[in-house]
């Protein structure tokens, strides 16, 4: 059986009106392990972590193949849940749907754990965090396309 851990990190900077956000995985197995990074803006905090996640899975089955049992550590569990069980629904609505789709490809033949984990549960966490940092002030940034009619705030509930 195939076994992978992800850590997720998420960061956003509330400081400016182009709602810049950035996001890191820390992917490893046992053969494998790697990082990656992105920047976005007019995005928020969620599509950021959520991102993470995709891009974590889409490098985990080009890198590795098919994955049976993945381990997510993350610090906000919920959203992820949200992410991976499809359970958009709780939110006000409906956001995020785009990622949801887009992660099913990879989230229905997997088994997950989601894992919740601080900034320094783990040298892992910590490097996750740290690249998400980086991320954040990176100047080649792309605009979140795929959701930019949304309005930026999304309230929970």
């Amino acid at each position: 059986m195939t076994e992978v851990e992800i850590y997720l990190s998420a960061r956003y900077d509330f400081t400016t009106d182009t709602d810049m956000g950035g996001f890191s995985y820390v992917l490893k197995s046992d053969t494998y392990s790697s990082t990656g990074k992105g920047s976005y803006f007019r995005t928020s905090e969620n599509r950021m972590l959520m991102m993470a996640c995709i891009e974590a899975m889409k490098d985990a089955y080009k890198n590795i193949g098919p994955v049976i049992k993945v381990n997510i550590h993350v610090k906000n569990t919920e959203i992820i849940a949200s992410l991976v069980y499809s359970h958009c629904k709780k939110f006000k609505n409906y956001p995020n749907q785009d990622l949801v789709k887009q992660g099913l490809k990879f989230f229905r033949h997997s088994s997950f754990d989601i894992i919740y984990m601080d900034d320094n549960g783990s040298e892992e966490m910590k490097l996750a965090d740290e690249l998400a940092k980086e991320a954040l002030i990176d100047p080649n940034r792309l605009q979140d396309i795929l959701d930019f009619r949304r309005s930026l705030a999304t309230p929970l509930f």
